[in-house]
């Protein structure tokens, strides 16, 4: 059984540790991981929802937008609208060195710490 909740908590403390080694391009990949697990989560994704698509940022929004409620809970919904995570691609991960800047990656991590807190994932 997939554990998102966990999962996103243990990429976002690797992505920290990466981060702090200057490992800027893994330390991305990871955070988009951790985004992505705590959306899957809270929206309750299944891999059924994910059939046609790689189930991925920026996609994975889409997916989301459809299962949250707006009514109940408005802030998520209003968060999922955002263009978070502009140029970060799961493709990426076959990319060479220094692609992800300080500055993409540092928008990167505000961007999933906001993503935790509207979805209720602590950190430990």
């Amino acid at each position: 059984m997939d554990d998102y909740k966990q999962s996103a908590i243990r990429h976002f403390e690797s992505a920290e540790i990466l981060h702090n080694q200057q490992k800027y391009d893994t330390s991305a990949h990871l955070l988009g991981l951790a985004a992505e697990c705590a959306i899957k989560d809270k929206c309750k994704i299944t891999r059924a929802d994910l059939t046609g698509v790689n189930g991925h940022l920026p996609d994975l929004f889409r997916i989301a937008l459809r299962k949250v409620d707006m009514h109940h809970d408005r802030a998520l919904h209003t968060l999922l609208k955002k263009n978070f995570f502009a140029n970060w691609s799961i493709n990426d991960r076959y990319s060479s060195d220094g692609k992800v800047t300080q500055e993409m990656l540092n928008n990167w991590f505000a961007e999933t710490k906001q993503i935790f807190r509207h979805t209720g994932i602590k950190k430990k």
